[in-house]
Formats: structure tokens, sequence, C-alpha cells
């Protein structure tokens, strides 16, 4: 059968075939959306006949694309027919007027050696999406034909409707899958053509169930890693990355898929490690469908109900995950941002999950001191990012950032704020220079109120989970006082946390010289190993200058050597 989805994110099931034999479907997953009325990630359907020739296919017309006139096709044994492209743009002479849930095959006449193209179109009907599927010759006339898409060709989120969220989004539970999908089991490369070495087996997506930072029911998308050598289906480490955008192409789901000509950074390194050493490893877009980057609500839900969607039943019953896996938070940066989202929300969203620990480096605790530091410098471009990220909470911050910015300069504004990374573009740039009343606009109640409520940690609730904070001194992103700040007002209510302040290096060399001992840690957790400071609180002053490779002899030599190109 093939697996169709409504506009409302159920599956449709009615399919009538008009002929009387057997139809054989072998498909993956195909997604529609109802503002295109398109299929934008649909691949190898093959549609096969057996038995006799039979009447396959009842002719459409072409005038305004109701199912009419009176021309078949026969078919004889053994036929196939694939779908090589799809129609991905809206287009008024879709067969919008269609009626009928029939499956409607036709081929074109064809010289001998000409190529054959193929086409895949959409129907609206009342209650369901269907599909209706044409194969013409690469040169015969479609006008209504106009945007199509190689198949298998992976194409970012904007373009790709597994990332639509259904319309009956409430009828979700947080952590619910909604769908998945499997893609091929590869990695970016340290560079072109190169392959990153993971162990691994299988990586499969969800899209999943969680909320946002007005409580409303939204969905988001993870990516889940399987170990393919000595996997250990009891352990899971939740990884979240730093992807520190507001542009939902440049989530994890996308710059994780070799298509997207991303190249392993620090974060896909300590995931391989992961996976070197049998870990099962998640990785979620915390940001949501919207890239809600800096919204600290949205991270932590986002990422607690990823764990919950693959420890569901749904999940493990295909990835061999145990429902009962040891399961560790790990980030830096905006990931640890979002783990430490997630530790703090988690006694009272989700008090059923049984996190091991959270290891959490360059903590980002004061959302606002962050802009107030890099405003101007090196790293101004996280500010445009920040703030257009945050805006997306609510519906009257989208407004003010639009009546807030000045005309002339809001395209230019909005070009920063998507990008991927962190660019010489925007280096020295004053955010303030892009709004009428200059960086005092972010005093005004709208950001103030987004910025109390979703950029300082430490507010919500007390982890009750083991906390391991790694954090150089002279952080040049987050002063090293706001986590000193964090780490006193957990341990007054009686949280447990090990705390090592590296005396050397900055916020980007941190990452590399305190991942040693942080995945040393997480890896005690997921062994089962209890903290030794359980209920107290212990703060060592480091001098770490270099990464301890001892810790990462999984990754090889390769990735090691990119990890210390890092410093």
């Amino acid at each position: 059968m093939v697996n169709l989805y409504n506009v409302d994110g159920t599956m449709n099931r009615h399919w009538l075939i008009p002929f009387h034999g057997t139809v054989s479907m072998i498909p993956r997953l195909a997604y529609l959306t109802s503002t295109e009325k398109s299929v934008s990630a649909l691949t190898d359907i093959e549609l096969c006949q057996e038995g006799q020739q039979k009447t396959l296919m009842h002719e459409p017309g072409t005038s305004n694309g109701n199912i009419s006139g009176t021309s078949f096709t026969r078919w004889s044994k053994s036929s196939c027919i694939f779908i090589d492209y799809i129609l991905t743009a809206n287009h008024p002479d879709h067969a919008a007027n269609a009626t009928g849930t029939t499956i409607i095959l036709r081929q074109a006449r064809r010289k001998r050696g000409q190529r054959r193209g193929r086409i895949a179109l959409v129907s609206a009907q009342s209650n369901a999406q269907i599909l209706f599927t044409a194969l013409l010759s690469t040169t015969a006339a479609a006008p209504f034909w106009h945007k199509l898409v190689q198949r298998d060709v992976a194409v970012p989120p904007s373009q790709d409707a597994f990332y639509v969220q259904p319309s009956n989004i409430n009828s979700y539970k947080p952590g619910a899958v909604i769908r998945s999908r499997s893609l091929p089991a590869t990695l970016p490369g340290l560079n072109s053509g190169e392959n990153a070495g993971a162990n691994l087996k299988s990586v499969t997506q969800y899209m999943y169930r969680t909320t946002d930072g007005l409580g409303d029911p939204v969905a988001a998308v993870n990516t889940l890693l399987v170990p393919n050598l000595n996997a250990d289906n009891m352990k899971l480490l939740s990884f979240q990355t730093h992807y520190d955008t507001a542009n939902n192409d440049c989530s994890p789901s996308w710059t994780l898929r070799p298509e997207s000509n991303n190249t392993a950074g620090d974060d896909e390194i300590f995931m391989i490690a992961g996976l070197n050493k049998g870990w099962y490893v998640v990785t979620s877009d915390y940001e949501g469908l919207e890239a809600q980057f800096t919204a600290g609500l949205m991270a932590g839900y986002g990422t607690l109900d990823s764990l919950r969607a693959v420890l569901s039943s749904t999940s493990t019953a295909t990835s061999g995950l145990s429902p009962k896996a040891r399961h560790v938070l790990w980030g830096y940066s905006g990931g640890a941002l979002a783990s430490e989202w997630a530790a703090e929300l988690a006694p009272k969203y989700a008090p059923e999950l049984k996190i091991q620990g959270a290891a959490l480096g360059g903590l980002t605790p004061n959302v606002t001191n962050v802009l107030y530091t890099i405003n101007g410098g090196q790293n101004a471009g996280l500010t445009f990012t920040g703030i257009a990220g945050l805006t997306r909470i609510w519906p009257n911050a989208t407004k003010w950032l639009n009546d807030n910015l000045i005309p002339s300069k809001a395209a230019e504004f909005r070009r920063f704020a998507a990008e991927c990374s962190n660019t010489n573009n925007t280096s020295g740039k004053n955010i303030g220079d892009y709004f009428i009343n200059g960086f005092a606009s972010l005093n005004e109640p709208i950001p103030q109120q987004l910025l109390e409520t979703n950029g300082q940690m430490g507010y919500h609730s007390t982890p009750k989970i083991p906390l391991y904070f790694y954090k150089a001194a002279e952080d040049e992103i987050s002063p090293v006082g706001d986590t000193d700040a964090l780490y006193a007002r957990y341990c007054a209510k009686g949280a447990t946390i090990q705390y090592d302040r590296n005396v050397l290096g900055d916020h980007f060399s941190e990452v590399v010289t305190g991942a040693g001992a942080a995945i040393e840690w997480v890896e005690d957790r997921l062994n089962g190993i209890a903290v030794s400071n359980q209920g107290e609180c212990v703060k060592n002053t480091v001098v770490e200058s270099s990464l301890d490779v001892a810790d990462f002899l999984d990754l090889g030599a390769v990735l090691i050597a990119a990890l210390l190109a890092l410093l």
C-alpha cells in the first residue's frame, strides 16, 4: 500500500484500483501539504500488475484536470512503473476538481531511444488528498507541470513536506510520534566525498508532538542514530547540537544529511564518539519548526519530547532501543541551553523520564547578558539570530520586531538572521543600528518579557538529576559570572552539580578541551555509575588547554585530528 497522509495528518487508506487484479505497491512514505496540494517527498513507488492483461488506467482529460475521457491502456504481465519526478508547486491546473479516489497512470507514446519522464500529480478531495501519477515523454508538452524535483533528491525542511505540522496536532500527546522515515546510514564527511567513519547502522527521523513557549502543541523533528557494532540498546545519548540559527533549513535533521553539503564539526564528531562506543544517539531540532533560537521553553520541551518519542513503543519496536534505556543529556553552548532547560523543566513537564544526568558546557544562563557581550564584536551575528528566534515565540513579539526595525535595514537584518553560522558578514555589527530606538529597543516591555520568561535559566524549577558544568573562565560569549550565579542558585536549592571551571581558553576552545571530561562523565552515567557527590555541589578549578585524546580513542586518528584542529 502507498502510505499517504491527509491534510489533517491522518493516513489515507482509501484506494480504489480501476481494474480487477493484483497491484503491488512498494513505496517509501509520501507526504502531502494542504497549501501546495502536492507531494514533495515521494520516492520509489513501484506499481506492478500481475496476471494477464488488465485495464490498468483510465486516462484523464487535461482541460481542467477532471477525470474524463474514454481511452484505456493495457499493460502486460510484469509491467512496472516507477515515479521519478514529483510536482512540488501549486498551480491552478492541478486536478483540484477531480473526484473519486483512484490512482491514474498515463504513459505518452515515445520514439525508440527517447527518455521517459515521469510526473506525479496530486488532487484535492473533500476528505483526502489523492495521488495521481502520469508518465510522459520528457519532450511532451505539459504546460501545467512547471516545477519538478528529481526522485530521491533530498531537499531542506522548507521544501520538504515531512516537516509540515498536521492540522490535528491537538490530538497528539506530548512526545507522540506523528510520522517517521528511514534515511541512508550515512553522515557528512570531514570534507567532500569523505565518509565520517561512524559506527552507524541506521538513521531514522521522527516528527513528534511537543509544546512551545505559549503552552500550545506544536511539532518538531529529531534524528535517531543507531550503532552498528557493539550496540547497547540500554544506552541512549540525547545530544543537543549548537545550531544557533533562526533558519529551520539549518536544523540538524537536515545538516546531518550528506545532501546538505555540510561538513563534520564538533557536534557531529561527539555524536560519532557515542556511536563508536555502541550508544544510541538522538539529536533534536529543539527550536521547533519555526526555528525559535534562544527560546528556552521551546528548547527544553522539544528536547524532553524528543526523548519521549524515541523511547516510545512506536519507535522502539523498530529501532531496537530498549524503552528502559538509560539516557543522558549532553550539549555545548546552544546545545547546553536546550539541555539545561530540559533538565530544569523535566520535574514538572516530564517527571516520568529517568534521565541519568546532563553534561552542560559553555552555558548561556542569561541571554540578555549574551546580547550585551557579543554586540559589536566578532560574534555579533548571534544577536541577529537570537532576536529573530526569540520574537517568534509570541505573535505580538513578531509584530514588535516588524514595527521596530528601521525599514531600510530590515532586509539586511533578516538576511543575517537567516544565516546558518556565525560568519564574517556580521562581525563588528551593532544590533542597535537596525532598530528605530537603537539598542534601547530591547528594553521595551515585549522583548523584556520574552527575555525574562525564555532567556533566563534557573527560575522554573530545580533539576533533580546530576549536572556537570564545564566552562572557560574567559568565555567571550556568556560571562562566566552568569554560570557561577546559576551554580550558586541551584546549589542553594539542593541540586547535585560538579562544576569544572577552566582558567584557560575561551568559549570556542572549551568545546574541545572540556569534551574529554564531559564524555567520561556521560559514560559513567550511561553505565549506571552513581555520582560521588549526590545531593552536593563540587566546584573545581581546572587547567585544560588541550584535548585528552585518551577519552576519544574510539574515534580513530582522522576524527581526533579534526577535533584537535578546532583548537
